[in-house]
């Protein structure tokens, strides 16, 4: 578990930065228009489906009737079909089933017509929430049946409250200007902000922590790279396959393979992490790529 779903607020309190949302969510829930679908609207990142969630447990809908879709997945009509022809089933357990669709926006016109038309006579057993960074693509129709929670891209100081919490509870000490720059990268998202923590929570050195935070998708490819390379048995084609799709620094991809084969040998004894530690010793600064390939080959080989 990923240290942003370790630490997703469950209640509305602990909830930061989103007050209007917060608000807004608490009126629908004492209001007696409880059938009325929701729809959470904001920038990615934002807590959207946190809220979503919590209203879930507010409403007593437990696991086995929670649905959850992302409507980039969708097959179209279909889905929606197969929603209404599942919303007249009673709950397995509890007073309501419940269906969060997630990036509404990405419906088809058809898809949002015929869920429209399924809003008109919703069960008292059913519940319905959307969440959408882009709600200007949803049908106004489809819009005007919803009860509406607004939420927003979070402050620096708002941002700094979520890190702090998670860094006591994880015993995590970072400079303050690796905070600041996590903060700076976040753009205003609670869940990106905790995303790049845990990227630098196990990398040592400020300089190095900056280095990840400035290249993400270098972080990645260099932790999927060592896990594959730590793999035994693992074959060369795996390997040449990843590398042809990195197009980062080598000279950073070494150093992140560096720290990452450390933090596993230091905390597992892991024997295959010594043989990366050893492969990957030299710096890439003349030999680029090919010195990268080379390190590679020889894990891969022993």
């Amino acid at each position: 578990m990923g240290l942003y779903q370790k630490y997703r607020p469950k209640r509305l309190k602990d909830v930061h930065g989103q007050s209007a949302a917060v608000n807004a969510l608490q009126s629908i829930m004492a209001s007696k228009h409880g059938t009325n679908p929701i729809l959470f609207t904001g920038p990615s990142g934002t807590s959207k489906t946190t809220l979503a969630r919590i209203y879930k447990n507010h409403i007593g809908c437990s696991d086995m009737d929670f649905v959850e879709l992302n409507a980039a997945n969708f097959k179209g009509i279909d889905t929606v079909r197969d929603i209404i022809r599942d919303m007249n089933l009673s709950p397995m357990k509890g007073p309501v089933r419940m269906w969060l669709i997630d990036e509404c926006h990405k419906m088809t016109n058809d898809a949002q017509n015929a869920f429209l038309k399924s809003l008109e006579d919703v069960p008292s057993h059913v519940r319905f929430c959307l969440a959408t960074t882009d709600s200007s693509k949803l049908l106004k129709t489809l819009v005007s049946r919803c009860h509406k929670v607004q939420t927003k891209l979070l402050t620096a100081e708002d941002l700094k409250k979520v890190l702090q919490r998670v860094m006591d509870k994880e015993s995590v000490t970072l400079d303050k200007e690796v905070i600041d720059k996590i903060i700076d990268c976040s753009e205003g998202s609670a869940r990106q902000a905790i995303v790049l923590l845990e990227t630098v929570a196990s990398v040592k050195g400020k300089d190095a922590q900056l280095a990840c935070i400035e290249e993400p998708e270098a972080k990645q490819q260099a932790i999927d790279l060592v896990r594959a390379l730590m793999k035994v048995g693992v074959k060369w084609k795996e390997i040449s396959g990843m590398l042809k799709k990195i197009d980062e620094d080598p000279e950073m991809i070494r150093r992140l393979v560096l720290s990452y084969a450390s933090s596993v040998i230091l905390n597992s004894g892991h024997p295959r992490a010594y043989l990366v530690l050893t492969a990957f010793r030299d710096n890439f600064f003349d030999c680029g790529k090919a010195g990268l390939i080379a390190a590679c080959y020889e894990v891969c080989t022993n």
